[in-house]
């Protein structure tokens, strides 16, 4: 259950509803659909850091899952665990990020990126 409302898309503007509309059913679009005016910069800046970042997708991946993990975001970690997964990641791997650097299982990279 959201500590906020969900939107209620049947009453935002309707060129937001359209947006929404087009994107992936998650809970995070419903969320930030409370704040119109910031779903589509919202929704740019994390296509942003998917599509067009610099590192390697696994690496991008790491990195977006040990935040998560030290945040105790269940939420982004879940969601990233099965994007993960989806580009090849492995259990193994996700499982060290979720224990740390000391793990001897993440490469040397992938160590630098969590530590």
């Amino acid at each position: 259950m959201p500590r906020i409302p969900y939107a209620d898309l049947e009453t935002l503007p309707a060129d937001s509803r359209a947006f929404l509309k087009r994107l992936a059913p998650l809970n995070i679009f419903r969320m930030m659909a409370n704040a119109p005016h910031l779903i589509e910069p919202f929704v740019g800046l994390g296509s942003a850091f998917l599509f067009k970042g610099v590192l390697d997708p696994i690496e991008r991946e790491v990195a977006i899952l040990r935040v998560g993990y030290i945040s105790g975001a269940s939420y982004e970690t879940a969601q990233h665990e099965k994007i993960g997964r989806d580009i090849g990641m492995d259990d193994g791997v996700i499982a060290a990020v979720r224990y740390g650097p000391a793990s001897d299982t993440l490469s040397d990279r992938q160590r630098m990126i969590i530590h």
